[in-house]
């Protein structure tokens, strides 16, 4: 869960999490034997960086990236061309496995398994997130209603900033409840 952005950075997020998983404050964690990072040289590197401002030099970890050569993904190449691409810290180029062989496919699937987990994750925030909200202290607000204002004006915090006109043309909306509405602005 990224505490520090509000935009995404695939870069600055490794560093956090990395940076909050390895900091003394979970010095008493289990030291893993090897980190596998989805990304390729960039992300490689910002582990090196994190690594050695923690002072951290007992961690083996690569990186392990879809495509062929540098800049594959933002070339669209990973799409259609499934080799794996194995990075080590220290080493230029990058490893390549056999496709169909044990090593890879176990790589591949401790990827995927990690892909999976956090997509199940951030769905499970993203519906938490829409399933409660201040919307819902509001008498006249029901689940229904509230999901719709949501997706008409794009989040709570939208719904409270709206104008009293275009809450009016909300049907359903009762002078009472855009009153309630209305007294949110200040607090939110």
């Amino acid at each position: 869960k990224i505490k520090t952005l509000d935009t995404p950075n695939d870069y600055a997020m490794l560093k956090e999490v990395f940076k909050r998983r390895f900091s003394k404050k979970t010095s008493g964690w289990k030291k893993p034997d090897l980190i596998i990072v989805d990304g390729g040289k960039g992300q490689l590197k910002q582990i090196q960086t994190v690594f050695k401002e923690l002072g951290i030099s007992n961690i083996d970890f690569i990186a392990i990236a879809k495509g062929q050569g540098e800049g594959a993904r933002a070339r669209g190449e990973w799409l259609t061309k499934k080799q794996e691409e194995i990075y080590l810290p220290d080493r230029a180029n990058p490893v390549i496995l056999k496709p169909g062989t044990k090593e890879l496919n176990l790589l591949q699937h401790i990827r995927d398994e990690a892909h999976r987990f956090a997509i199940t994750y951030h769905r499970r925030l993203r519906e938490k997130a829409l399933s409660h909200s201040f919307l819902d202290d509001i008498p006249g607000i029901g689940e229904k209603r509230k999901k719709e204002l949501i997706k008409y004006f794009g989040s709570p915090e939208k719904v409270v900033n709206a104008s009293i006109e275009k809450l009016k043309e909300i049907k359903g909306l009762t002078p009472e409840i855009i009153k309630h509405l209305k007294s949110l602005q200040n607090i939110k």
